[in-house]
């Protein structure tokens, strides 16, 4: 291969890369990791030889059974990485706590129900209840009182 056919032939591939990433159909990852386990399948059906006399029917086949399997470990992988339904009742709680670096009380409020909604309710012995110390209950308290118009 000449060094004209290099140069045209890596011209092309950074145009087409460029059209891929230019296409709204091609912008998600996920289409982009399908896409490329569907050429590894293929390639690795060529390259390995595996299949009979029709190779580009088995370098199909394979390049759809990569894709398959890539698309659902990414499902699964999506699936574990997000976080449990209950956990979205205490956004603004557990960044107040960060705030106030307090976050190892979060299991608390959680096992007291506290969640985002009741924050402007809070009260002492709300916060007793639920076995939080004095100190962090007078950080919590002050911080809930400046920023009430927030909740």
């Amino acid at each position: 291969m000449g060094r004209k056919s290099l140069s045209f032939f890596k011209g092309q591939i950074s145009l087409s890369l460029q059209m891929l990433w230019s296409n709204m159909f091609f912008q998600t990852m996920e289409v982009l990791r399908m896409v490329a386990a569907f050429g590894s399948g293929a390639m690795f059906s060529l390259v390995s030889g595996m299949g009979g006399p029709n190779q580009a029917a088995n370098a199909v086949t394979s390049g759809f059974f990569f894709a398959l399997i890539q698309g659902v470990l990414f499902q699964f992988g999506q699936k574990l990485s997000q976080p449990a339904v209950e956990d979205m009742y205490y956004s603004q709680t557990r960044s107040m706590l960060n705030s106030l670096g307090l976050q190892n009380y979060e299991k608390n409020f959680k096992k007291g129900l506290l969640t985002d909604n009741t924050l402007p309710l809070l009260t002492d012995s709300a916060l007793r209840d639920v076995k939080i110390p004095p100190g962090p209950r007078l950080l919590i308290l002050d911080h809930v009182q400046s920023f009430s118009s927030t909740f």
